[in-house]
C-alpha cells in the first residue's frame, strides 16, 4: 500500500508541473492567438461586406481606416516573421530582431525631433526673456518695470520646466511610434 501511495504522490506532483508549464506556454501564446483572431475576423468581415459599403466607410470613417492600416501592418509582420521562421530559426530571429531595430530606430527619431523641438522652444524663450529685460530696464513707469519684471520670471519659470522636459525627453518611453512612420 505504501508503495502505490508513494507513486500516486510522484504522479500528481509530476501531473501539476506538466499543467503548470503548459499553463504558462498558453498565457505565452494567448496575446498572438487574439491577435490573430482579431486580424481573421477583420479580414473576414472585410471579404463578406458589399465593396461599396466598405468604400464607404474606408472613406468616412477614420477610425476605420486606422484599423485597416493597423491589420494590414501586422499581417505583413506577423506574415513576415511567420515565413522566416518557417524556411529557418535562424531566418526568422534574424527577422524579429528587424523588427525590433526599426521600432527602436523610429524612438530614437522621435526622441530627437522631440528634443530638437525643446530647443527651439527655450530658444525662442531666452529671447523673449531678454526683450522683456531690455523692456525693464527703459521702462518709464514703475508699473510697467513690475509689470515687465513678472512676465520675464513667469517666462523663466517656464523656460526651467521645459528645460527639465527637454532632459526627460531622452529618458522617457515613446508610446506607438510605430505609427508615426
Amino acid at each position: 500500500m505504501d508503495v502505490d501511495r508513494k507513486s500516486l504522490a510522484k504522479q500528481q506532483e509530476a501531473k501539476k508541473q506538466l499543467n503548470a508549464g503548459v499553463s504558462i506556454g498558453k498565457a505565452v501564446v494567448r496575446p498572438f492567438d487574439r491577435a490573430k483572431t482579431w486580424l481573421t475576423q477583420f479580414v473576414d468581415n472585410l471579404i463578406k461586406q458589399d465593396d461599396d459599403k466598405v468604400k464607404e466607410e474606408l472613406l468616412d470613417s477614420p477610425s476605420y481606416r486606422s484599423s485597416v492600416f493597423t491589420a494590414s501592418r501586422m499581417a505583413m509582420k506577423l506574415g513576415a516573421v511567420a515565413i522566416a521562421y518557417a524556411l529557418n530559426p535562424y531566418m526568422g530571429f534574424m527577422a524579429t530582431v528587424a523588427l525590433g531595430k526599426r521600432e527602436y530606430d523610429a524612438n530614437t527619431r522621435l526622441r530627437k525631433e522631440v528634443q530638437e523641438e525643446f530647443v527651439t522652444e527655450i530658444e525662442i524663450l531666452n529671447d523673449r526673456i531678454e526683450k522683456l529685460d531690455h523692456k525693464a530696464s527703459y521702462a518709464r513707469t514703475p508699473e510697467q518695470k513690475k509689470a515687465a519684471l513678472q512676465e520675464k520670471y513667469r517666462l523663466m519659470r517656464l523656460r526651467v520646466k521645459m528645460q527639465n522636459q527637454a532632459a526627460a525627453v531622452t529618458k522617457s518611453p515613446i508610446i506607438k511610434a510605430k505609427n508615426v512612420n
